[in-house]
């Protein structure tokens, strides 16, 4: 082989061999780029999904409130709660509502039932005069899981009962339904004891599904509350905000006269909240279009350093 064809071989295993450098760290770059855009999404989105959730809540628990207020509640008479409140249960988006005096004792509207409720957190919170809502709970009534809020019903100075509302246990559901990541992802919300109270799935909800603990008598789900709390531990904040925001309602005292401009006002935040989160999606889309296009032109690269191979092989026969 003479000086020139080894010259040019030699060259053309120096542009394949910077070619193919220059096309495996544009796509580890791009890899890095895709990645990091995922992870901040996933928080952004974990930490929007917790600020509308939040701000639901805090809608229900004004309408309540201002259900309430109402002079035909306050006045404590049963025949006059009823008419002031039974065409507002559905309007309103609850299933049902209770009047519950200060002994704990809760007379429904719709069905006239009644019962006792003096253990219920939220109940109490509700007699010392502070807004609440409860985790998931069995209802004692229809024995199924649901949502309980209850405010107080004032009369002057003190606290005459409470007003409770029971919602369905797909609320937090049919919100975490709207975060998702890509066509396949899904959220989901679990509470500090680690059961589950929002999943696409509503069987889990339905019964309370704990991986945690039952993953202790059944060995094949300790692969899956591993994953579980694996995947909570690396998004530690983002989780952390939707859990505080659920359970910390019990214990954040809200300003009792709710108005409806302060409905309509946290209604528009919620709005700028979505917008956020549809930024964040077209963000993530870009990020993705970005890596695309720096793989496409490693592809090209390689496809010039094949030409160049074959013109100096072409070059070598001759």
């Amino acid at each position: 082989m003479n000086l020139a064809k080894r010259v040019s071989l030699l060259i053309g295993i120096l542009v394949l061999a910077v070619s193919l450098s220059m096309g495996l760290i544009a796509l580890f770059v791009a890899s890095g780029i895709v990645e990091t855009t995922a992870e901040t999404t996933l928080i952004n989105q974990a930490e929007l999904g917790a600020d509308v959730i939040q701000n639901t809540v805090h809608n229900q628990m004004n309408i309540l409130q201002e259900l309430a207020n109402r002079s035909r509640v306050q006045s404590m008479v049963w025949a006059n709660q009823v008419e002031g409140l039974k065409n507002d249960i559905a309007r309103t988006g609850f299933l049902e509502m209770g009047v519950v005096t200060p002994g704990g004792n809760v007379h429904y509207i719709l069905d006239d039932s009644t019962g006792n409720l003096a253990d219920r957190d939220y109940v109490q919170e509700a007699l010392a005069g502070r807004q609440a809502v409860s985790d998931v709970i069995i209802s004692r009534l229809t024995n199924k899981p649901v949502i309980m809020d209850a405010g107080p019903i004032p009369q002057g100075n003190r606290v005459a009962a409470a007003l409770i509302a029971r919602k369905d246990v797909s609320t937090f559901s049919d919100i975490t339904a709207t975060v998702k990541m890509g066509t396949t992802g899904y959220s989901y919300i679990v509470n500090s004891s680690g059961v589950i109270i929002a999943h696409p799935d509503g069987d889990l909800v339905q019964r309370q599904f704990n991986p945690m603990e039952e993953s202790k008598a059944d060995p094949s789900l300790e692969s899956l509350a591993g994953d579980l709390f694996s995947t909570m531990d690396a998004t530690t904040a983002a989780i952390n905000q939707i859990v505080s925001n659920i359970t910390g309602v019990k214990e954040k005292t809200i300003t009792q006269a709710a108005s409806v401009t302060e409905t309509s006002a946290t209604m528009e935040e919620t709005k700028g909240h979505t917008e956020r989160l549809n930024n964040s999606i077209e963000s993530q889309s870009a990020a993705v279009v970005e890596s695309s296009s720096a793989i496409e032109e490693m592809v090209a690269n390689i496809k010039s350093v094949a030409d160049i191979l074959n013109k100096n092989s072409e070059s070598m026969e001759e």
